[in-house]
C-alpha cells in the first residue's frame, strides 16, 4: 500500500501525454523534486532487491546445511537398525578429515570398498559392507 502512495503522490505533481507515436512527454511543475522522487523511489526498489537476494543466499545455504544433517542422520538411524549383531562402525573425525572403520563382532578392523567423498554415503557403504560379510 505504501508504494501505492508514493506512485499517487507522483502522479499529483506530473501529466504524462503520450505523443504522436514519438515517445511519452512527463510535464511536471517541479520537475528536480519528481526526478528525485523517482530516483529515491529506484533505489529504495534495487537496494530491496539486492537484500532479497542476499536473503535469499543465506536461505540457500542454511537449507543445504540442514539437508546435509538430515542425510547423516538418517544414515546413522539406518546404522543403528540394520547393522547386524556385534557389528560395529566407528567415525573419527579431526580437522580436515574423517575416517569410518567397520569393526566385525571379534573386534577386527575390516576393510571395505568405498571411494565416497561424503562421510554419509560411506558409513552407507559400511553398513551394506557388514550386512553382505554377515550372512
Amino acid at each position: 500500500m505504501a508504494d501505492a502512495k508514493r506512485w499517487v503522490a507522483i502522479g499529483a505533481m506530473i501529466s504524462v501525454d503520450w505523443g504522436a507515436g514519438d515517445g511519452v512527454y512527463i510535464l511536471a511543475a517541479d520537475h528536480d523534486h519528481v526526478v528525485a522522487k523517482l530516483r529515491t523511489d529506484y533505489e529504495y526498489a534495487f537496494n530491496a532487491g539486492e537484500v532479497a537476494r542476499s536473503e535469499c543466499d543465506i536461505l540457500r545455504a542454511e537449507v543445504e546445511r540442514l539437508r546435509k544433517d538430515a542425510e547423516l542422520e538418517g544414515v546413522i538411524q539406518r546404522a543403528a537398525s540394520e547393522l547386524p549383531d556385534g557389528w560395529e562402525i566407528r567415525v573419527s573425525i579431526e580437522r580436515d578429515a574423517g575416517v569410518v572403520e567397520l569393526i566385525d563382532p571379534h573386534g577386527t578392523v575390516v576393510d571395505f570398498p568405498s571411494d565416497c567423498a561424503r562421510l554419509c554415503d560411506e558409513v552407507s557403504e559400511a553398513i551394506d559392507a557388514a550386512r553382505e560379510s554377515s550372512r
